[in-house]
C-alpha cells in the first residue's frame, strides 16, 4: 500500500506503485526464501509428502514472481546465435536428465539476464527436477550475483554447483566478460530439455 501512496504522490499510478512495492517486498523475502526452499528440497526428496506439496506451492509462487519480471521487462527467446559476442550456457545435469539455457547478445550479459535465465532452467525442468538440485541454484545464484559485485566474469570453463543425489548445476561462461550490473541487455535466451520427464 505504501508503494501505491508513494506512486500517487509523484504523479503515477496508484496500481502501478502497489504491484512494484509488493514485488520489491517478495523480492527482498527472496534469500529467506531461498534457504526455505534448499530445506523443502532435502525433505522431497527424502519422500516427505508435505514437503514436496510446499516445495511446489513455492515453485509456483516463484513462478508467478518471474512472470511478473518477463511481462515487465520481456526476454527474447530465441536460438543463441554462434556469432553472438557474449555467451552463457547454464545446464542441469544428473539423475539421467540433461537441460540448458543459452544466453546470447551482442552486449555482456548481465546479472538479471543470468538470474532469468536460473528461472528459465527451473521452469523447464520442473518442481522434483528443480528440488533435487536446490543447493545448486542457490548457489549458482550466488556466484552470478558475486560476478556482478566484481564487475562481471571473464570467459571460463565449467563451473559445477551441486544439488541432492549427484545433481548439478553448471555455469559456462563461452563468450565474453558477463554477468555484469544493470537490467535486461536485449539477450536472447534459448533452451532446451533432455532425459526424464520434466515435472
Amino acid at each position: 500500500m505504501a508503494g501505491g501512496t508513494a506512486s500517487v504522490l509523484a504523479g503515477g499510478k496508484f496500481a502501478n506503485g502497489a504491484i512494484t512495492g509488493a514485488f520489491a517486498q517478495l523480492y527482498n523475502a527472496e534469500s529467506l526464501a531461498r534457504a526455505g526452499a534448499v530445506a523443502l528440497g532435502a525433505e522431497a526428496a527424502d519422500g516427505n509428502p508435505i514437503a514436496a506439496i510446499g516445495l511446489a506451492v513455492s515453485t509456483v509462487a516463484y513462478g508467478v514472481y518471474k512472470f511478473y519480471d518477463f511481462v515487465f521487462a520481456p526476454a527474447d527467446v530465441g536460438s543463441g546465435s554462434q556469432s553472438d559476442a557474449y555467451t552463457v550456457r547454464l545446464q542441469a545435469q544428473g539423475d539421467d536428465l540433461e537441460a540448458s539455457v543459452t544466453i546470447g547478445g551482442s552486449s555482456p550479459i548481465t546479472m538479471r539476464d543470468g538470474h532469468l535465465g536460473l528461472s528459465q532452467l527451473q521452469l523447464d525442468i520442473g518442481s522434483r527436477a528443480a528440488g533435487l538440485r536446490g543447493p545448486g541454484f542457490v548457489a549458482a545464484s550466488q556466484f552470478i550475483s558475486a560476478c556482478a559485485a566484481a564487475g562481471g566474469c571473464p570467459q571460463m570453463n565449467s563451473k559445477s554447483f551441486y544439488g541432492y543425489k549427484n545433481t548439478r548445476i553448471d555455469i559456462n561462461i563461452i563468450r565474453g566478460h558477463n554477468f555484469i550490473l544493470g537490467g535486461r541487455s536485449g539477450a536472447t535466451i534459448s533452451d532446451t530439455v533432455f532425459g526424464q520427464s520434466r515435472r
